[in-house]
């Protein structure tokens, strides 16, 4: 067997291996580490957009936010590894603030709710749909017509600054599979000689 086989076979091995390793923590993230922010944030936000009452979503969103204080996020705390891309709208400190703001809109529907005459909501059912459905566009944010929860930066937040093993592992992953991939190629290229 030359060196050129040789290379080869090293860099398939790799490949295998990386595949492996990257299934191995596909499925600890989903059946671990994904559930427990799912459980403490993300689960509230989906029901809080769910609900039809402003009192029971303001319930939901108050868990919510209180779920990312429970799992540890600070205001301090930043999406991103690398300083040039830690930008305001990437740090814990806007989403406890976006989380506010949600709060205080949910909060004017309660209010507006309890000051209309005789509190008769179904005779002012389209304009009661219309304030809801406002309420689920902040909840439910729809970007370019791909929706996201209004909680992508405690997400995001959470793997980095909790999980920094899993957040980086995807970078260590994609530059393992591109070095192997070339070291094919230069093996293939010698074999074929």
């Amino acid at each position: 067997m030359g060196i050129g086989e040789w290379i080869v076979g090293f860099a398939i091995g790799i490949c295998v291996l990386t595949v492996l390793v990257s299934s191995v923590v596909f499925l600890h993230v989903k059946l671990n580490v994904e559930p427990t922010y799912i459980r403490a944030v993300s689960s509230h936000l989906d029901n809080a957009y769910e609900l039809n009452s402003p009192e029971q979503m303001l319930e939901e969103v108050n868990l919510a936010q209180q779920g990312m204080v429970d799992l540890g996020l600070k205001e301090t705390m930043y999406t991103e590894a690398f300083s040039w891309d830690q930008m305001p709208n990437k740090r814990m400190k806007f989403q406890f603030t976006y989380m506010e703001g949600l709060k205080e809109r949910i909060q004017a529907v309660i209010d507006w709710k309890a000051n209309t005459k005789n509190n008769s909501i179904e005779s002012l059912g389209d304009v009661y749909e219309q304030k809801m459905m406002n309420l689920r566009k902040f909840i439910m944010e729809d970007a370019d017509g791909h929706k996201q929860r209004s909680d992508w930066i405690a997400h995001d937040a959470w793997y980095y600054n909790m999980h920094p093993t899993l957040y980086w592992l995807g970078y260590i992953e994609s530059t393992l599979f591109i070095i192997t991939a070339l070291i094919a190629v230069i093996g293939s290229a010698s074999v074929l000689r």
